[in-house]
């Protein structure tokens, strides 16, 4: 039984299948995306990029990549982020979450965007924005002390970094794209990518 027999009165599903198709955004190419997203989850990927990029909330979805079917929607509220599901839809699937960044956030992932250490059934993290989507891959699970420890460095040192980036400057655009490419470089370059010899691997595509 697919997503749309199973919840068809879940609002938040309604409510994204209605929001609209921005085509006058750049498409996500299958190229971009990990070899193993099958066609149906490609497109998947690129329409909720057209559909959430004006987006002011997050919206979140957990799809099977093999297959391309929505197994899970969340979505947000206003100046709020995170995202519950329900772990019974998602077993036994390979599965990938999506989601955006709203409108004035910062592309890269957070800190709480790690939380994929400690789900096992997750294989995938997409994370959308306006010009910029980042994948985080990381097949395993380890100890939620483990997965706390590698977040709350990660929080640490990118709130380190802003904080001297605004102790340099005092220009708002500046600022800001000074924070995006020196945390993503952060990110990309000089994070540790093996977590209890399971490999972390972050790409970062510009979308074209």
């Amino acid at each position: 039984m697919s997503f749309d027999e199973i919840h068809i009165p879940d609002k938040g599903w309604l409510d994204y299948k209605r929001l609209e198709v921005d085509e006058s955004v750049k498409f996500i190419s299958r190229n971009d995306l990990p070899n193993d997203f099958c066609p149906k989850a490609c497109k998947l990927v690129d329409e909720f990029h057209k559909k959430t990029v004006n987006e002011d909330i997050e919206w979140m979805l957990y799809f099977d990549y093999t297959d391309g079917e929505v197994i899970y929607c969340w979505k947000g509220e206003e100046d709020k982020t995170g995202g519950a599901y329900d772990k019974i839809h998602l077993k036994g699937r390979n599965i990938a979450s999506l989601h955006n960044h709203p409108k004035d956030y910062y592309s890269f992932p957070s800190s709480d965007n790690f939380d994929i250490l400690g789900n096992k059934f997750e294989d995938y993290e997409i994370i959308t924005s306006i010009n910029v989507f980042w994948i985080v891959e990381f097949r395993g699970l380890v100890e939620k002390e483990i997965r706390q420890n590698f977040q709350y460095r990660l929080a640490k040192d990118m709130n380190s970094i802003n904080n001297k980036i605004r102790l340099l400057c005092h220009d708002a655009n500046m600022i800001n794209s000074m924070v995006e490419v020196y945390i993503g470089d952060y990110l990309l370059n000089h994070i540790d990518k093996k977590i209890n010899e399971i490999d972390l691997f972050l790409i970062k595509r510009e979308i074209q």
